[in-house]
């Protein structure tokens, strides 16, 4: 056997020419997607938004542990920032009132556990949309690329889901810790005004990893029973 043929089409003279001619042992040239420029254009849409999104949870965490204003479009840029800068804190005063308590002046051991959930939420968006991106521009490859696309979407599901935990138990010990800390920084007279955001936990994100698990496993479940059927064919 020599090969075996596509489809047939017409050649720029007229003739017919047979589409996706393949010699014996080789696979089938795979059409270009028709959709492939839109394909392309959604994980582009993606890379920007995980670059904004990564970027904003920088400055702010970067703001938290100079202890100074780190947003470059901000007027007040290098400037000194209040202590509700920190993602824990919604409300902090001193000396009766009348003076607002400073980052500057909270410890940086302090600064740096209150930013360290922030650093994880961004670091994972980071890798999570560049692993969809990954998989995104694989679907303009076709069914060849399948192979190198699977270890990414076997990737994506944990690292939403640890990445989700890891910040909401980073912000809890977080908010635990800064609720006693503030008490005891040397300088301050009294607090007053004293409030306390809530332990984030990013939910949405947790869902995420959760619902890319169950697809995980309804796709590698497909892919047997499509092997199984291809096997007796």
């Amino acid at each position: 056997m020599v090969g075996r043929a596509g489809s047939t089409g017409r050649d720029g003279d007229g003739g017919t020419v047979l589409l996706g001619w393949v010699g014996e042992g080789q696979l089938p040239e795979e059409p270009a997607s028709r959709t492939s420029a839109s394909v392309r254009w959604i994980a582009g849409a993606v890379g920007v938004v995980t670059v904004l999104a990564v970027a904003q949870l920088l400055i702010e965490a970067l703001t938290v542990l100079l202890a100074r204003q780190a947003a470059p479009y901000e007027s007040s840029f290098g400037s000194r920032v209040h202590a509700t800068e920190l993602p824990q804190l919604l409300e902090l005063t001193k000396n009766g009132g009348r003076n607002p308590v400073y980052l500057d002046e909270l410890p940086t051991t302090l600064r740096v556990i209150a930013a360290a959930p922030v650093l994880v939420h961004a670091a994972t968006i980071l890798v999570a949309g560049v692993l969809v991106v990954g998989l995104v521009l694989a679907v303009t490859r076709g069914r060849r690329s399948w192979t190198s696309a699977r270890p990414m979407l076997a990737l994506l599901g944990p690292v939403l889901l640890a990445g989700g935990l890891l910040v909401g138990l980073g912000d809890t010990v977080a908010v635990r810790l800064v609720s006693t800390a503030v008490f005891e920084v040397p300088g301050i007279i009294s607090v007053d005004g004293f409030r306390l955001a809530g332990p984030q936990w990013p939910w949405t994100m947790i869902a995420a990893g959760l619902v890319v698990l169950v697809l995980r496993l309804v796709f590698r479940e497909g892919a047997r029973l499509q092997d199984e059927v291809d096997s007796v064919v």
